[in-house]
C-alpha cells in the first residue's frame, strides 16, 4: 500500500512540474508565434500562416493545462503541434535556409513533455520522417527546401546526438525514481521497527558506562544527557539540558574546544583525546571523547562519548616530565663530559709532551724510569677518558657506523702487532690465525672494528697470567651469509665463574669488584665493545671456565669488496672521494722549512713549538686566528697548524678566510693542519670539510706530529 502511494505521489509530482513547464511555455509560445506571424506576414505568408497557427493551439493547450491540471492530452496536444511545426520548418528551409537547425529542439521537448518512451517514439518518427524528406527530394526535386549534403550529415548527427543525451537523462531519471521508491519501502520498514529501536536505544543510552551527551549542531546546546555524563559533570540528571556546550569546558580553552566541535560536527566520526573538561564546581578533568554525527527530527545533532581519563593523563605528563628530565641530565652529562674532555687533554698533551721532550735530554736511568712513569701514566688516563666518551656517545645514541672499504687482513695483523709486546713483556705466547679463504678488502667501519679487537686482546692479556693468547679470524661457519667473518679471541688466563659471566658487559663493572682486587680498570672495555658490535650489527659472545681461561668472539657482516689489479701505493692517503691527498715519506731533506702555530694555552705553545724546533722545523707561535691571518700576510710558511678553540677567532672562522680571501697576499693553498682535544669522530670529517687538509688530537706523540707534517711537506714540495 505505501509503495503505491508514494508511486502515486511521485507521479503527481513530475506530472505537476510538466504541467507548470508547459503551462510557461504555452505563453511564450503564443507570444513568439503572434510576433513571429506580424514579422514574417510581409515576407511570407505560409510562414505567418503557420506561426498564427501555432499560437492558437498553444493559447488553448496552456488554457486547458492551467484548468485541467491532471489531464494528459495538452502535453500530447503540444508535442504534435511541436513536430508538425519544427517539421514544416524543416521541409521549407525556414529563414534563410536555417530551418533544420530548429528541429534539435525536438529531442528536447517530447522527452520532457512526454517522458522516455514516448520521447524517444517521437524522435525516431520524426527523425526518420526527416530521412524520407531528403530521399524524396533527391528522387523529386523541387518540392521541399534542398539543404547541402554537409548540412544534412551535420543535422542528423547533431539530431541523434541530442536525441540520445535526452533519452540518456529520461532513462536515468526513471532509474532514480525507482530506485527512491525503493528507498521509501525500505524508510517504511524503519518506521515499523522504530518503536523497538528506541526501546534499545534508551536501554543502552541510559545504562551506558560511558558518559554521552547529544548537542544540536547548529544552536550548540546540549539536547540530551546520559546518566553517567550527569554524574562525571557533577550535575543532576536533565540539567544539562538546554545549556550550551561550553559550559562543560574551561574558560581559558573556550576557543580551541568550540573550534573542535565545529571541526567534528563536519565529520561524520571522530576523536579527542585528552579533552579538558569542567565539572559544575569548576574543577578540570581529561576526557577521551569519540563523536559522531546524525540527523534527528530534522536537525543535525553531534553524540559525544566521554571517558575519563584524568588519572592516566596526570600519569603520562609525569612520565613525561622523568623523561625529559632524564633526557636533560643525560645531554647535560654528554655535553660535561666532552668539555671536561676537551679540558683534561688539554694539560694532558702538555705532561705527555713535556715527558717526551724531557725523554729526549741526557737522563740519570731513575730519572728515567720516573718520566716513563708519568708517560705510561698520562696514556692510561686518555685511555679511559676515550672510553667513556665513547660509552656516554653509544648511550645517548650519537654515534654512527662508517661503511668504507679496507683492508681487513692488513687491519688485524696491526691490531696483533700493537699488543704483542704488551703479552711478550708477560712471557705469554701470542699467535694469530688467518683463515687461507679471508677476503683481503672488505667494506664496513674499521674505526670500530679496530677498537673492538684491541680491547678484547687487551682483556685477555690484562686477565693471563702465563700461558697464551690466540687471536682467530675466519669466515663464519655457522652463518647462512656467506660474507659473515668470525673473530675469536681465545687466552688461558684465570677464566670467569659462571655466575658473573652476566657482570662482563656492565659499563663500569668488573667481575672481582672486591677492595683487594687484583687487576685495575674502568670496567669500560668490553661494554664498548659488546655496544660497537650491536651497532654494526653483531654481538659479542662469551664462553668460560674458572681457572681454564676463556673464548670471546663476535660476528659482523662485512662485505667482500673486488679491488682492481692496480692498487695505489701502501702509504698513500685517500679522500672520501678517492682523490690522491699526500703520500708520506721517511723525510724531508735538509731543506729549511718555517711553520705557523696558532694555539691560546701557553703550556701546548712551548711543548708543540719544541717538537717542531726538535724536528729541524723554525716556529712561529700565535694566539689567535687574527695573529695567525697577519702572520701569514707578513711572511711565508711551510705550514700551519691550528688550534680550533682559540679567542677572538677560532680555527673553522680562520681557516675559511684562509682558503676564501681572494685578495690574501699569501698562499691560500698552503697546508693546514687542525690541533685539537676533540676527540671525537667526526671532528675530524669537520675540520677537512672546512678546508683544512689534516686533523691532529692532543694529546700526540712527536712521532705523530713528525709524520703529519712530513707528509704535507712532501705533498706542497
Amino acid at each position: 500500500m505505501s509503495d503505491d502511494v508514494s508511486s502515486q505521489k511521485i507521479e503527481a509530482e513530475s506530472a505537476d512540474l510538466r504541467r507548470r513547464v508547459l503551462l510557461i511555455s504555452s505563453i511564450l509560445a503564443v507570444v513568439y508565434g503572434i510576433w513571429f506571424a506580424v514579422d514574417n506576414y510581409k515576407t511570407s505568408f505560409s510562414l505567418a500562416l503557420a506561426d498564427s497557427v501555432v499560437a492558437v493551439i498553444f493559447s488553448f493547450i496552456g488554457y486547458f493545462s492551467y484548468r485541467r491540471s491532471n489531464s494528459m492530452w495538452p502535453r500530447y496536444a503540444a508535442i504534435a503541434t511541436c513536430c508538425v511545426f519544427f517539421f514544416s520548418v524543416y521541409l521549407s528551409g525556414g529563414a534563410e535556409g536555417t530551418g533544420a537547425a530548429w528541429s534539435f529542439v525536438v529531442p528536447l521537448i517530447v522527452f520532457f513533455l512526454g517522458g522516455f518512451r514516448v520521447g524517444l517514439s517521437c524522435s525516431l518518427i520524426y527523425m526518420t520522417l526527416c530521412a524520407l524528406a531528403v530521399i524524396y527530394n533527391f528522387a523529386s526535386p523541387g518540392l521541399f527546401y534542398i539543404y547541402p549534403v554537409e548540412v544534412l550529415k551535420r543535422f542528423f548527427g547533431i539530431f541523434a546526438f541530442s536525441t540520445i543525451i535526452a533519452a540518456g537523462y529520461e532513462y536515468h531519471k526513471f532509474k532514480a525514481e525507482q530506485r527512491l521508491l525503493e528507498l521509501l519501502n525500505t524508510a517504511h520498514i524503519a518506521v515499523e521497527k522504530t518503536s523497538i529501536s528506541e526501546l534499545k536505544y534508551r536501554t543502552l543510552f541510559d545504562g551506558s558506562g560511558h558518559g554521552i551527551i547529544v548537542a544540536d549542531v547548529e544552536r550548540e546546546e546540549i539536547v540530551e544527557v546520559n546518566p553517567a555524563a550527569s554524574m562525571m559533570f557533577g550535575y543532576q540528571n536533565d540539567e544539562l539540558k538546554g545549556e550550551s556546550i561550553e559550559l562543560l569546558h574551561p574558560a581559558d580553552e573556550l576557543f580551541d574546544t568550540m573550534h573542535l566541535f565545529r571541526k567534528n560536527a563536519e565529520s561524520v566520526f571522530a576523536q579527542v583525546t585528552q579533552l579538558p573538561c569542567r565539572r559544575k564546581d569548576g574543577s578540570i578533568f581529561y576526557a577521551d571523547l569519540h563523536t559522531a554525527c546524525m540527523t534527528l527530527e530534522g536537525r543535525k545533532r553531534v553524540v559525544g562519548f566521554f571517558s575519563d581519563v584524568t588519572r592516566r593523563v596526570q600519569a603520562e605528563r609525569e612520565l613525561v616530565a622523568a623523561r625529559s628530565r632524564a633526557d636533560a641530565a643525560s645531554e647535560a652529562k654528554s655535553v660535561f663530559l666532552a668539555n671536561m674532555s676537551h679540558e683534561i687533554r688539554t694539560p694532558i698533551h702538555g705532561i705527555y709532551g713535556m715527558v717526551e721532550l724531557l725523554l729526549q735530554t741526557q737522563m740519570t736511568d731513575e730519572q728515567k724510569q720516573y718520566a716513563e712513569i708519568i708517560r705510561d701514566s698520562s696514556n692510561s688516563l686518555l685511555v679511559l677518558i676515550s672510553d667513556i666518551l665513547d660509552i656516554t656517545k653509544i648511550e645517548s645514541g650519537k654515534m654512527a657506523v662508517e661503511s668504507v672499504e679496507f683492508d681487513l687482513i692488513s687491519l688485524v695483523r696491526e691490531v696483533f702487532e700493537q699488543m704483542r709486546p704488551k703479552a711478550t713483556l708477560k712471557g705469554l705466547i701470542s699467535n694469530l690465525y688467518l683463515h687461507e679463504n679471508l677476503p683481503e678488502f672488505v667494506r664496513g667501519d674499521a674505526l670500530k672494528l679496530r677498537q673492538i679487537l684491541v680491547n678484547l686482546i687487551d682483556n685477555a692479556i690484562k686477565f693471563t697470567v702465563h700461558g697464551e693468547i690466540l687471536v682467530n679470524v675466519s669466515p663464519d661457519p655457522n652463518s647462512a651469509e656467506k660474507q659473515q667473518i668470525l673473530f675469536e679471541v681465545n687466552d688461558s688466563g684465570i677464566g670467569i665463574p659462571d655466575e658473573k659471566v652476566g657482570l662482563l658487559f656492565q659499563s663500569f663493572t668488573q667481575v672481582d669488584s672486591s677492595s683487594t682486587r687484583r687487576y685495575g680498570g674502568a670496567g669500560l672495555g668490553l661494554s664498548i665493545s659488546r655496544k660497537l658490535a650491536n651497532l654494526m650489527g653483531g654481538d659479542i659472545s662469551v664462553k668460560s671456565e674458572l681457572g681454564r681461561g676463556s673464548h670471546f668472539w663476535f660476528s659482523l657482516l662485512l662485505p667482500y669488496v673486488k679491488r682492481k689489479s692496480h692498487e695505489r701505493p701502501q702509504n698513500s692517503i685517500c679522500s672520501k672521494s678517492g682523490r690522491l691527498l699526500a703520500v708520506s715519506v721517511d723525510g724531508v731533506g735538509q731543506h729549511q722549512y718555517n711553520a705557523l702555530f696558532a694555539e691560546d694555552n701557553p703550556v701546548n705553545q712551548f711543548v708543540v713549538k719544541a717538537m717542531l724546533n726538535k724536528m729541524g722545523m723554525q716556529v712561529d707561535v700565535v694566539a689567535n686566528g687574527h695573529e695567525a691571518i697577519l702572520a701569514l700576510a707578513s711572511r711565508k710558511y711551510d705550514i700551519l697548524l691550528l688550534d680550533l678553540q682559540m679567542p677572538l677567532l677560532d680555527g673553522f672562522e680562520t681557516i675559511r678566510l684562509v682558503r676564501g680571501n681572494v685578495n690574501a697576499n699569501f698562499d691560500r693553498s698552503i697546508p693546514v693542519v687542525a690541533v685539537t682535544a676533540d676527540a671525537f669522530p667526526e671532528t675530524r670529517e669537520t675540520c677537512l670539510k672546512a678546508g683544512m687538509n689534516d686533523c691532529l688530537i692532543k694529546p700526540f706523540k712527536m712521532h705523530d706530529l713528525d709524520q703529519i707534517v712530513k707528509k704535507w711537506l712532501t705533498v706542497k714540495h
